[in-house]
């Protein structure tokens, strides 16, 4: 994440007040930026630089952010009523306020996601199948789903394997199930896995004519031979 910042403008030089809050602006952007460009980097694929170290970081970061912010709105406050501070750049500071403020609020959230995941205390130890999300498409009859694997461990270890899907439905008045070969062609033999604390995978889901979906079942099956994981979604998934 980046930010363009334009050095303000000022009707008359106030070192003492004005370069104090632009000072917080520029360090608060840059750590911030820094932080979600990092987690930007994790979200897809094997999540290899994803670290406890780097998760304390980010939760000191989100906690000093309130005393931050509430010390530069107090310098705003006082900018707006110096008359040395032109109108133009007293808006702009607000706007990068603002900005920061919303990218404190995503950090956040970020946070207390990645920290459910690494955290051992708050799941069963092992592969978990953490969410699956589905959404109708434009095209009639077509879907998209979104599947979130995590793992668990006192000992991190990379998790490999494959990961299938197949949905429970009726077609007319026959109860079938659809393999990823029927439903997705992209992935027919189903996603491989491979990541230390999570993984995301999307595709396409092309159902067929008449068919009423009512289970989704996700199963994932580690390449060395450990328990077989699967869980069942009710359709449709939101």
């Amino acid at each position: 994440m980046s930010f363009n910042y334009r050095a303000p403008k000022i009707v008359q030089y106030s070192p003492t007040k004005f370069w104090m809050i632009v000072f917080l602006i520029i360090v608060i952007i840059c750590v911030s930026a820094g932080y979600s460009y990092t987690l930007g980097l994790k979200q897809g694929g094997w999540n290899k630089n994803v670290t406890v170290q780097e998760i304390e970081k980010l939760r000191q970061l989100t906690t000093s952010k309130d005393s931050l912010i509430e010390d530069l709105n107090k310098k705003l406050i006082i900018a707006q009523q110096d008359s040395k501070v032109d109108k133009e750049t007293l808006n702009e500071m607000i706007n990068q306020t603002e900005t920061v403020r919303r990218d404190f609020a995503i950090l956040k959230k970020e946070l207390a996601f990645y920290q459910g995941i690494i955290s051992p205390k708050t799941t069963e130890i092992g592969l978990h199948i953490h969410s699956l999300k589905i959404f109708a498409l434009p095209e009639k009859r077509t879907f998209q789903y979104k599947l979130m694997l995590t793992q668990a461990q006192k000992k991190v270890k990379t998790a490999i394997g494959k990961v299938l899907l197949s949905i429970d439905g009726m077609q007319g008045s026959k109860p079938v199930i659809l393999k990823m070969s029927t439903f997705s062609k992209e992935y027919a033999g189903g996603h491989v896995y491979k990541f230390k604390y999570f993984q995301k995978f999307e595709g396409i889901i092309k159902l067929p004519e008449n068919y009423v979906s009512k289970i989704v079942s996700v199963t994932l099956k580690p390449k060395y031979g450990k328990k077989v994981v699967k869980k069942e979604f009710d359709w449709p998934i939101k």
